[in-house]
């Protein structure tokens, strides 16, 4: 009776723990299966999110590329256009050049608008200078450079400074002064980095450097680096007296003592 019974617990015991292995194996295998379920789905929704994006990628393309050639065509076309606006512009002044500047040099090629333009022209080639100053006698090619060189002798000064009011006889002269105001010194000397504010300056200080004297006295040879130093130095073998004072009447040799003389009349 004993053994019927322990038996009969026996197997009790042995069909609950079988049972309960079971189901948890079962269990197992089942979370795998929806595991790998899931993961197949996502990878399927992928694939069919990839595989839409590409059909519509596919049937845009062919209007895209018909929508950047248009765009292509436009821009070419546009190109072309501009291209051909400016090859008119160009031969249209080319034509208006023709047209204006049909006086050639037959020396140099040069055209020019008018037959006195070419007269005046023609001259830096024959050396002709038919204008003559009756003070000084000095020639010059035209009449408006004779007219310019006139008013060193009567002292008209028609240009004036708008910032400081002084005179001045060219317009030359005018745009020189006008380096004093702004204090622009645009050419540098390559050799001691000194700046001018002129070209002309730069040229003269350069014979500093290289001790060139061209400019040389014919009446006791001294030879001088710039030229209104020889023509300052004449004064002295001529005895004349090209400057003279406004106020007084007295004139000077040098237009440096002339300008120390105004300094007295100032005082008063």
């Amino acid at each position: 009776m004993r053994h019927q019974t322990a038996h009969t617990q026996h197997r009790a015991e042995s069909a609950g723990f079988g049972g309960v292995a079971h189901r948890q194996k079962w269990a197992q295998s089942t979370g795998q299966r929806g595991i790998a379920r899931t993961q197949v789905g996502a990878e399927l929704n992928i694939n069919r999110a990839n595989k839409m994006k590409q059909e519509r990628a596919e049937s845009a393309g062919p209007g895209d590329k018909a929508k950047k050639g248009k765009q292509k065509g436009a821009a070419s076309a546009g190109q072309k256009s501009v291209a051909h606006s400016r090859k008119g512009a160009e031969s249209t002044r080319a034509g208006i050049v023709d047209k204006k500047n049909k006086h050639l040099c037959t020396q140099c090629g040069l055209r020019f608008r008018s037959p006195s333009a070419l007269t005046i022209h023609n001259r830096t080639h024959s050396g002709e200078k038919p204008f003559e100053c009756p003070v000084c006698n000095k020639r010059f090619v035209r009449n408006g450079q004779l007219a310019q060189h006139s008013r060193t002798h009567t002292g008209e000064k028609p240009f004036q400074c708008s910032l400081c009011g002084k005179m001045f006889g060219t317009p030359e002269h005018l745009r020189l002064h006008m380096i004093v105001h702004t204090g622009e010194k645009a050419y540098e000397c390559t050799l001691c980095k000194k700046r001018f504010g002129t070209s002309s300056s730069l040229a003269v200080h350069r014979h500093i450097h290289d001790g060139d004297k061209r400019y040389k006295c014919t009446v006791c040879e001294r030879a001088f680096i710039r030229y209104d130093g020889l023509q300052s130095h004449m004064v002295v073998h001529s005895g004349e007296k090209l400057y003279t004072c406004s106020v007084c009447g007295r004139s000077f040799s040098f237009r440096r003592s002339l300008i120390r003389h105004r300094k007295l009349h100032t005082r008063q």
